[in-house]
């Protein structure tokens, strides 16, 4: 697995949604968002950018090993 900080670039996680490097302030916010901490859209840019529902985002975020809020 990959680890919280990878090598590419500090203050970038691994995102299972993306299969990809994400900031780690971007996947804060979609975290904030889908636990109801903050309102924003984040949420709603990354069920565009990857075609899947909220609870589809939700449970990968939260099996994610990455997640910054466990």
């Amino acid at each position: 697995m990959t680890n919280k900080l990878n090598n590419s670039q500090e203050g970038q996680w691994y995102c299972p949604l993306l299969g990809d490097q994400i900031a780690e302030g971007e996947c804060l916010d979609v975290n904030y968002e889908r636990l109801g901490y903050v309102q924003g859209c984040a949420l709603d840019k990354m069920e565009k950018i990857t075609c899947k529902s909220t609870k589809e985002i939700n449970d990968t975020c939260e099996s994610c090993p990455n997640m910054p809020l466990k």
